[in-house]
Order: C-alpha cells, then sequence, then structure tokens
C-alpha cells in the first residue's frame, strides 16, 4: 500500500449479546486500510478463552461490475469447487476463465491465492493470505430479483468474490490468534 494509506480497526468482543447467538469467548478486529488503488481488509480472530473454539468466515465483497455477463474470472482453472446453485455438487473448473452466465453460487475450496476480475478496461486482483477457500457468487436475474437488498436490476452489475475459510472451520485453541487478508487492485484495461 501507499504511504498515505489510511487504516481503522474495528474491534468487536464478546458479551451477553454475542452469547445468545454463539456462546463462545473471542476477540475479532477487521482492520481496513485504504491506500491508491488498494483496498486491503484484514480479519484478526483471538480466542481468550480456556476451551478451543471453530468457526468459519469470509469477508463479503461484493464488487460493482458494469455487466457481470461480459465479466470474466481468471485464476481458478483446475480449482476443485461445491457449487451450491446445483445441490451442493462438488466440481472442478475446467474452464481457464469463469463467466457469469446465471445464478453462481460456488465455494473453491483450497482457493489459489490470487484471481483476476476482467471486465471490458478495468480489472481488480483479488488476493487471499489466511483464508483457504474463495466464494464467487452472483444470484442471477431471477433469485436477485427476490432478495430485498438486490436493487432492481443489481444482479447485473454485481459480482462476489471474496476470500474465505468456510470447507473446513479454523480451530483456534484457548489463547491463539487467526488472521486471515483480503487485498483488493483495481487496475485500468483488460
Amino acid at each position: 500500500l501507499s504511504a498515505d494509506a489510511a487504516a481503522a480497526t474495528l474491534i468487536l468482543a464478546d458479551s451477553a449479546a454475542t452469547h445468545a447467538l454463539w456462546p463462545h469467548a473471542f476477540a475479532l478486529e477487521l482492520t481496513v486500510t485504504v491506500g491508491g488503488p488498494t483496498l486491503a481488509l484484514r480479519l484478526d480472530v483471538v480466542n481468550p478463552g480456556d476451551a478451543a473454539i471453530e468457526f468459519t468466515a469470509a469477508l463479503h465483497t461484493y464488487l460493482r461490475v458494469e455487466q457481470v455477463s461480459r465479466v470474466a474470472v481468471r485464476g481458478l482453472e483446475g480449482a476443485r469447487y461445491r457449487d451450491a446453485a446445483a445441490g451442493n455438487v462438488e466440481r472442478v473448473q475446467d474452464e481457464h476463465e469463469l463467466r457469469i452466465t446465471g445464478e453462481v453460487d460456488r465455494v473453491y475450496l483450497g482457493a489459489p491465492d490470487r484471481v483476476e476480475v476482467s471486465e471490458p478496461g478495468r480489472t481488480t486482483v483479488v488476493e487471499k493470505r489466511g483464508f483457504a477457500d474463495s466464494v464467487v457468487w452472483n444470484p442471477g436475474p431471477v433469485r436477485g430479483a427476490a432478495l430485498a437488498d438486490i436493487e432492481p436490476g443489481g444482479a447485473t452489475r454485481m459480482l462476489c468474490v471474496e476470500a474465505a475459510a468456510v470447507g473446513a472451520p479454523v480451530r483456534l485453541a484457548p489463547g491463539a490468534r487467526w488472521s486471515g487478508t483480503q487485498i483488493l487492485t483495481a487496475r485500468r484495461g483488460a
């Protein structure tokens, strides 16, 4: 990141309210750093308790695109994925580029640490560290129209490509810390 980057850290620790949802001691920090063409998100999880905990996590990155049907996701060739849009069957990404032609809901297990989301005139490089998996999601026009948090026609202008730890939960021993980072870098040109 550039020398003039700005950062903010958000902190959440367990409380009576969180124990109603998840009965474990924890501390989370989400650090967001912005500088030049780069946005970095770092999630730190600490287990301050006296018993091991297990959790899953994903950084839900909704990328704004001009037209999702013109996007090519590169870097996933050969990766194994679980296809939730097709009943959670496991497959392998055979194509060099993933093209979005309808609903896509995939967890790439043990995914590559770098992929590119390219569309005419620009590319977003998505890198991850610490996260084993990646999620690629677009609800498609039919399901997207039924989702209250997506504007009418919005599914045609968005794509989630997010760092995740969902294939196998992260296990943290008492006193242990886990970190995962996702870095998004915008580039002109495809």
